[in-house]
């Protein structure tokens, strides 16, 4: 059981890392909005795709490892305690995980409306 709460906790702080990373992707969007230098705006805009190649690689990965650890669950033979508590805890790394997809999404949505008219804006001028 020990470790299994060690994978689980391993889990749990890259979710922690993850969230953090779109937390600075939601700082880059908004130095790119904010930048008119177009030097500057291309190299934000490299560092803006490797952040969302990683954070998209990071998502990948922590479903896989949800996945491996809910069919570790299936495959153990466990107390009816050990069970619920395997669950519960699968239970709220997934919904931290959606929570996180959730957030990542709505800041993409939000950047491309803001993207979108700044381009509009551009365009009328």
């Amino acid at each position: 059981m020990e470790k299994y709460l060690t994978i689980l906790n391993g889990i749990e702080n890259d979710i922690d890392a993850a969230n953090d990373d779109v937390d600075d992707l939601g700082v880059i969007h908004e130095t790119l909005l904010s930048t008119a230098d177009g030097t500057r705006s291309e190299a934000i805009a490299r560092q803006r795709d490797q952040k969302t190649t990683q954070i998209n690689n990071h998502i990948v990965r922590l479903r896989g490892e949800l996945n491996a650890v809910e069919q570790m669950n299936r495959n153990t033979s466990l107390t009816p305690s050990e069970e619920a508590t395997r669950r519960t805890r699968h239970a709220v790394l997934a919904r931290k995980l959606m929570g996180l997809l959730d957030k990542y999404r709505q800041l993409e949505r939000e950047s491309q409306k803001m993207y979108r008219r700044r381009m509009e804006k551009h365009i009328r001028i």
